[in-house]
């Protein structure tokens, strides 16, 4: 997909830390995802050591 393409429709945004555990309930693909310092922890953590 050429995201350079795309419009934003929403104002909105979502920090996804519990979607990135799996948990999608509350998910909103049309909203800008932003992914802060805790996001990326979480990614490095789940990536490095994984038992």
């Amino acid at each position: 997909m050429n995201y350079s393409q795309s419009d934003i429709i929403s104002k909105d945004i979502n920090r996804p830390g519990i979607q990135l555990t799996g948990y999608l309930e509350h998910y909103n693909p049309k909203r800008v995802q932003v992914l802060g310092y805790v996001e990326n922890i979480k990614i490095y953590l789940q990536y490095f050591y994984v038992t």
